[in-house]
């Protein structure tokens, strides 16, 4: 074969390889939009959100953008912008976004306890399993200036804004985020990191400063921080602990300090326990406790220490929320290294004073 041939042959199989590259550049810049356009779609599916009422897309080389999108038909819930990026030239081959990213994320919806399911929101499913997110086909995944509102009835508007951002690998999702809320009963700025995988979750929730109020029980606390840690393995069983601190606490108009709390949320069951020290008293010791088995009533009791029955006796004069009857006054302040358990129910408190075997127990209400 003489060098002409091998020169004429080397040509044309360049111009093969350049029609061919050709050929799938144009192949890949007319079906890549669409294919990143059904990927997005699916995300949205796999993340809860409605995509439905998704409008038409505006698509440049390498984006996908969605604006103005309504999540219902009411309009209640919305996102300003999703933004889809891919690589043309590989998305056709592997199937993945590069990045996916929502901007103004706003989710409504409504907090009902008595409902089967407590918490619905226009627009969107919450998923049954956080896990399967880590399968959505994308490389990262971004959350900007997002919020979640929930109208309750005892607690009026509950709002969360948040940043996210993700980043997928080996069927898993690696996340960080900065958590804020700020309305009348409950405030907190937080960060939280952790990983999404198909057959384990973790999720670390570290608070910075937060205050909450329980006007039901008349339980006020302020200048909190503490953690939160999630947890759900393979066999779906979850689990929340968390350790958390007050530097002011208020029950019953009764002022408290140096308040400390764990909890626990296991498959539905709820249990917290805490306790906090006098202000102005020395001497006087609050626990506090709450739980909740699945599919029953919450309970919130606890009980008062004091060394001294008579700065007890000061220290309940400061309130006005309950009154005790004299009787008990006087066993209180006459009474060294006393104890009294207590109960909250609607509208009343019942109580023992343990300064005798098999004490009765009696009730007050609360005003």
């Amino acid at each position: 074969m003489t060098f002409q041939s091998v020169k004429k042959i080397s040509l044309a199989f360049i111009l093969l390889i350049t029609l061919l590259a050709a050929l799938y550049c144009g192949i890949a810049a007319i079906q890549a939009p669409n294919v990143a356009a059904q990927k997005a779609r699916l995300s949205l599916r796999i993340l809860g959100l409605n995509a439905a009422f998704l409008p038409e897309p505006r698509s440049k080389w390498g984006h996908v953008i969605y604006n103005d999108i309504k999540l219902d038909e009411d309009e209640i819930s919305t996102i300003e912008t999703i933004d889809i990026s891919y690589n043309p030239l590989s998305i056709l081959l592997t199937g993945r976004l590069n990045t996916l990213t929502f901007k103004n994320l706003n989710l409504i919806g409504e907090w009902d306890p008595g409902a089967s399911l407590p918490a619905t929101f226009s627009g969107w499913k919450i998923p049954n399993d956080f896990q399967h997110i880590a399968v959505i086909p994308a490389q990262n995944i971004r959350m900007e200036k997002s919020k979640i509102s929930v109208l309750t009835v005892g607690f009026g508007g509950l709002s969360l804004d948040f940043d996210f951002n993700g980043a997928f690998n080996d069927k898993k999702l690696e996340f960080q985020s900065h958590l804020k809320s700020a309305q009348k009963y409950m405030s907190f700025t937080a960060s939280a990191s952790g990983i999404l995988a198909h057959d384990f979750s973790n999720i670390d929730v570290e608070i910075d400063e937060g205050k909450f109020e329980m006007p039901e029980a008349h339980i006020r606390a302020s200048r909190g921080h503490g953690w939160f840690n999630y947890t759900r393995d393979k066999s779906g069983s979850s689990k929340i602990m968390a350790e958390l601190r007050a530097g002011g606490l208020t029950v019953l108009e009764m002022p408290w300090q140096n308040a400390s709390a764990t909890l626990e949320i296991k498959d539905g069951s709820i249990k917290a326990f805490s306790d906090a020290k006098s202000i102005g008293v020395d001497g006087i010791e609050l626990g506090l406790n709450y739980q909740k088995n699945a599919g029953a009533a919450g309970m919130i009791y606890g009980s008062l220490h004091a060394d001294d029955g008579a700065a007890l006796s000061a220290f309940l004069g400061e309130q006005s929320k309950i009154t005790l009857p004299a009787a008990d006054m006087t066993i209180i302040r006459n009474t060294q290294d006393l104890k009294a358990d207590f109960a909250y129910e609607p509208e009343k408190i019942k109580y023992r004073l343990n300064t005798m075997q098999n004490a009765p127990v009696k009730e007050v209400s609360i005003k």
